[in-house]
């Protein structure tokens, strides 16, 4: 095995990854929420629900994903900062030969 020892992180490669693991948080919450917004009208459906439904599908990965960057610059802002006092972040990593 390879000891690897990570000292810098990319800020914005690292926001794209969480926003879009977020996103697909965000997605799964939206659905589901949906299927809770669904039971409780359970009969007649309107423009209002409809609209809810809408937002919820859209508005929730969309907003899980902007968090999830800002997030992202954020903690390897930190980590960057503070890699230098710690020593970074010890990984280790096996070579596969196929």
């Amino acid at each position: 095995m390879i000891e690897v020892n990570i000292t810098k992180i990319n800020p914005f490669s690292l926001g794209k990854v969480i926003a879009l693991i977020t996103g697909v948080i965000g997605l799964f919450f939206g659905l589901v929420g949906i299927l809770f917004a669904g039971t409780q009208t359970m009969g007649s459906i309107g423009t209002t629900e409809i609209i809810a439904i809408l937002s919820m599908i859209l508005l929730a990965p969309l907003i899980y994903g902007i968090l999830g960057f800002i997030t992202g610059l954020i903690a390897a802002t930190i980590f960057n900062a503070s890699s230098g006092y710690i020593g970074g972040l010890e990984i280790e990593i096996e070579e596969k030969y196929d």
